[in-house]
């Protein structure tokens, strides 16, 4: 057991590692792959602005040329000395203007959407726009308004708001008449996450679908060891079973006949006859038992036919009832019969089969109860032929419930050969009732008692 919990262990710390190296290994492969995005729409976007630039000297920037020289001599010509004064005293406002007529006039957007377009790409974008230096010219003399080396206490970059990712595609610079300017180029590709994740779908299938077969192995692996572990308890359960079923018929036997060879009650014919029919009862008992496990290998095989015949249902009930009664004449049995519908109702089934099936049932009642067995028998046709069990045992958990019907699978009661048994009464009362074409339900409580539930055609 220790080394099963061990091995178990072991695993899922194996898996959860793999996971790990398979999460890492999504993360490098996105890294790398937002690397490859970038550097390819970077060189598109610049190789591109390159060459029409070579072409058309401005393409992207000459309106907004225009517009900033048209404002800065305004500005600069119209100011007398002491607006003059304020333009060094208060630079940032004059930097403000000209960022802001600089994104406006701007046509880096068209340019670039042609670039793309070019290349069939077709996606979302934004452009940002970041100054470097700006200076004006107020002859004689050069005012420094904005280099940003200089002058890093602004943080004008933080007031961009460039978002984390954007692509630096390109950067200018300007002299006019009245300014000097240097920039940088942004671009943001608004779907840039989704359009990596997509060229990454075939790797991430492969890793995903290898995953779920590892979990899957795993998963598989677990419940088959489970499984067989409760098939090794489940044969360990049987064995002890069969040894002690085996073991008292045979003592018992050995006794009688000792006892029967004392030359002391040969003469005795009273207590020979007692000894004579004692082991005739156990030699019954232990061809019963033998009888059950050839059955057992006979429905394994496929080779157990029904013998189908037809009777009327409720004499035969009542009958299997009245036989029982008297079995359990020293348990102070009491059992109710409860018929509806079923008067003259003929039913096609193997007679002894089912009979065994129903007196398996009526027999764990019994076993299984700590009192006075107070058991009942129902029967009525709705949706077919139903038949209804119900007892005041001891009841079974619902752990127990979904191998009640398993092959020499017992109901654990803390000792196990407080119960006679090979755990073999339940599941022919399945083989019986399927090879009939029906279903049997188990409803049951701890300490409540058991309701089992056959549902049967009435021709099988």
């Amino acid at each position: 057991m220790k080394k099963s919990v061990f091995y178990i262990v072991l695993s899922i710390a194996a898996i959860v590692v793999m996971f790990g190296i398979q999460l890492f290994s999504v993360l490098r492969i996105f890294s790398l792959e937002k690397d490859k995005f970038d550097y390819r729409y970077r060189e598109i976007i610049s190789s591109g602005i390159d060459e029409l630039e070579i072409i058309r000297p401005g393409v992207s920037f000459n309106s907004a040329y225009i517009s900033l020289e048209n404002s800065i001599s305004f500005l600069l010509k119209n100011f007398q000395e002491e607006d003059q004064s304020s333009i060094i005293s208060h630079p940032k406002a004059y930097f403000g203007i000209v960022h802001r007529i600089l994104v406006k006039e701007q046509g880096l957007e068209q340019v670039i959407s042609k670039l793309l377009a070019s290349q069939g790409i077709y996606t979302e974008f934004n452009t940002h726009l970041k100054i470097t230096d700006l200076s004006f010219f107020m002859y004689p003399d050069t005012l420094h308004i904005y280099d940003e080396v200089a002058e890093k206490d602004w943080n004008y970059a933080d007031t961009l708001q460039i978002p984390t990712g954007s692509i630096q595609v390109s950067n200018y610079s300007y002299q006019g008449s009245f300014f000097s300017i240097k920039f940088d180029s942004f671009v943001d590709f608004v779907h840039k996450k989704k359009i990596v994740i997509g060229q990454m779908a075939g790797i991430l299938v492969i890793m995903a679908l290898a995953l779920i077969l590892v979990a899957l192995v795993f998963v598989i692996t677990l419940r088959n060891m489970l499984e067989e572990r409760r098939l090794s308890q489940l044969k360990t359960d049987f064995i002890n079973n069969m040894t002690h079923e085996l073991k008292t018929p045979l003592s018992t036997i050995a006794i009688a006949t000792k006892t029967m060879e004392n030359p002391t009650i040969l003469d005795d014919k009273d207590r020979i006859l007692g000894m004579a029919q004692m082991i005739g009862r156990q030699n019954k008992y232990l061809s019963r038992q033998i009888s059950h496990l050839l059955e057992v290998s006979m429905w394994e095989k496929g080779q157990f036919e029904l013998d189908r015949k037809e009777f009327e249902l409720k004499p035969y009930l009542q009958a299997l009832a009245e036989a029982f009664r008297w079995e359990c004449k020293d348990k102070n049995l009491t059992l109710v019969e409860t018929y509806k519908g079923i008067d003259g109702l003929k039913v096609m089934w193997d007679e002894t089969q089912m009979a065994m099936a129903i007196h398996n049932i009526l027999v764990n009642g019994a076993k299984y109860n700590n009192g006075n067995p107070e058991i009942s028998i129902r029967a009525f046709t709705e949706n077919g032929l139903t038949i209804e069990i119900s007892d005041n045992g001891i009841g079974i958990s619902k752990d127990q419930q979904k191998h009640i019907f398993d092959k020499f699978y017992r109901v654990h009661t803390g000792n196990i050969h407080k119960v006679k048994g090979l755990g073999l009464g339940l599941f022919y009362v399945k083989q019986i009732v399927q090879a009939h074409k029906g279903e049997v339900f188990l409803k049951s409580k701890i300490n409540s008692g058991s309701t089992f539930t056959i549902k049967i055609p009435y021709h099988g």
